[in-house]
């Protein structure tokens, strides 16, 4: 089963411009934050590339009001309530980077896990290196590229036999690395560089464990049913496992 939601790993780091950071923070808005980085998507077998940094680019640009900005990884709907920060704004290509500025919104200094607006801008101003964001995005087509940079494709359901062994061949020959195309851009999460070892950020929100376990449930959809059939077995098993 194929994940419908996909995201990025985090792109971390913010561009200091013009010496300005402290005023524009004063602004609630941090400017030039990494929002996705090129390189390899761990945990989904693929990697993104400079075809993927423009189309994040340009459709992070398209969208009126900016993109969503949320605290952490909340992945189900109840811990989505709460982790509103801002948009992001004024997408641009910075080498393998693509960043944006983001403006904090109001709303985030009530949140139910506390004041998360003070708390990113004072992490963006006196911890930069460690403030990051992982984008969640609809995957579209997974491809391989020849020696001269051509995509090619694996074969489709579409195909016939003769042009499916003729794809597959093709596919099999170009090179390692598989890539993805971006269908759609949902949101960003802004997370802390060690977000997944108990880092700063995760003391506020349990959406990274969700996260872990949602992604794992969507490509094993099978456990859903043993864990209904065999709800008794699952503690004494973790323990054994562990």
């Amino acid at each position: 089963m194929r994940h419908k939601w996909f995201r990025s790993d985090l792109a971390s780091g913010i561009s200091p411009q013009n010496g300005a950071m402290v005023q524009m923070l004063s602004d609630d808005i941090i400017p030039g934050a990494a929002i996705v980085t090129k390189g390899e998507v761990r945990g989904h077998g693929v990697y993104i590339d400079d075809e993927f940094l423009d189309d994040v680019t340009r459709m992070g640009n398209e969208k009126k009001q900016g993109l969503k900005i949320r605290f952490g990884h909340p992945t189900m709907s109840g811990e989505a309530l709460g982790t509103f920060l801002g948009r992001a704004k004024n997408f641009w290509r910075d080498g393998d980077i693509t960043r944006a500025d983001l403006h904090l919104s109001d709303v985030a200094k009530n949140s139910p896990d506390g004041d998360l607006k003070t708390y990113v801008k004072n992490m963006a101003e006196h911890e930069p290196d460690m403030f990051g964001s992982s984008i969640v995005f609809t995957p579209g087509r997974e491809y391989r590229k020849t020696d001269t940079g051509e995509k090619v494709f694996p074969p489709g359901i579409e195909d016939t036999r003769d042009d499916s062994d003729e794809l597959n061949d093709i596919y099999s020959n170009a090179g390692p690395e598989t890539f993805i195309e971006i269908d759609e851009l949902h949101g960003a999460d802004v997370v802390d560089q060690p977000a997944a070892n108990d880092g700063m950020f995760s003391a506020f929100s349990t959406g990274l464990t969700a996260a872990a376990v949602t992604s794992f449930l969507d490509s094993h959809p099978e456990i859903i049913k043993i864990l209904d059939d065999h709800p008794d077995a699952v503690e004494p098993f973790l323990k054994r496992y562990n």
